[in-house]
């Protein structure tokens, strides 16, 4: 009797390990698959992303291109032809003195009478100014 006991539990045993080993194979595989099926999924998504990247520097490439045709000297010219524009002659240029003034002139006070309620910002409107 005895030796049926050990080959039952040896039996039960190697059921156990057998079926424990299944399981822990039938979870990897599981996890394998929801792993490849994720890296899939960000894989079409890269792929969807520079697509649209690509697409978007041919945009780019096409406004860049239609800038420079617009900015062209030739085009500017005839732009500021139609408009009556002429080159200009001779330029004038404002010359800083070499030395900058040591002190600033004092700010010459303004007096408001107080009853127009007017501020020193706001100078009142004459006729002189067309106001």
């Amino acid at each position: 009797m005895p030796s049926r006991r050990r080959r039952r539990r040896r039996a039960w045993g190697d059921a156990l390990f057998a079926t424990t080993l299944a399981l822990v194979l039938g979870v990897g595989i599981v996890g394998v698959l929801l792993l490849n099926t994720a890296m899939q999924t960000q894989a079409d998504q890269i792929q969807a992303t520079q697509q649209k990247l690509a697409a978007l520097r041919l945009v780019v490439q096409g406004e860049q291109t239609a800038l420079d045709r617009v900015n062209a000297p030739g085009m500017l010219a005839a732009r500021a032809a139609a408009l009556h524009m002429r080159p200009a002659a001779a330029m004038l240029m404002l010359r800083a003195p070499a030395h900058p003034p040591t002190r600033l002139p004092a700010a010459a006070k303004v007096h408001e009478p107080k009853s127009q309620g007017l501020s020193a910002r706001a100078p009142a409107k004459s006729p002189s100014h067309g106001g």
